[in-house]
């Protein structure tokens, strides 16, 4: 075997000249660069091997520092492709966080069975009720959502508001401690 040019054969082994060279398909790939399926290539801005050999960038991004970057202002990478502006990857999909119900205001927020994602927020359906860690507190039954959860606005400990906790000797009457 014959080692490439600007190389020398080291105890049986082809080694360039330069330090950080690889040998690449019978020659030295030029420093910085990579040998990817026998072509020296330069991961960091290849699109077809950015950052590491097969790295492909999606459609509509550039490889930059050998990471992948999507070319439109607001667009963020998300397998494979570059979502549109205005939505973000949560777990490997494009999504609008401003009324996903899985995803509402942030990845992986979903919004409580009997309410929906508007804007960014879980808003219960019903009139009157409010989303609480996980769940629809309904004002109806005079319940709300104090410290994290459902909570009776009638009890002594939450009498009229949450934290509202009647002095001892009274009780909660209609949301007035008495």
């Amino acid at each position: 075997m014959k080692c490439p040019s600007g190389s020398s054969c080291i105890s049986g082994v082809c080694v360039c000249a330069a330090t950080g060279q690889p040998t690449c398909n019978g020659q030295c790939c030029t420093t910085g660069s990579s040998c990817c399926s026998g072509v020296c290539t330069f991961t960091n801005t290849n699109p077809n091997n950015c950052g590491t050999c097969g790295n492909i960038c999606p459609s509509g991004s550039t490889c930059q520092n050998g990471a992948c970057v999507c070319t439109a202002t607001g667009n963020a990478p998300c397998n494979g492709q570059c979502c549109a502006s205005g939505l973000t990857c949560c777990s490997g999909v494009c999504t609008n966080l401003q009324n996903s119900q899985g995803n509402c205001g942030s990845c992986a927020n979903a919004c409580p069975s009997g309410s929906t994602c508007q804007n960014g927020a879980c808003v219960c359906t019903a009139t009157g009720n409010a989303p609480c860690n996980g769940q629809c507190c309904t004002s109806i039954t005079g319940l709300a959502c104090c410290s994290g959860s459902c909570s009776d606005l009638q009890s002594s400990s939450n009498c009229g508001s949450c934290g509202n906790a009647c002095p001892s000797g009274t009780t909660c009457v209609a949301g007035v401690c008495v």
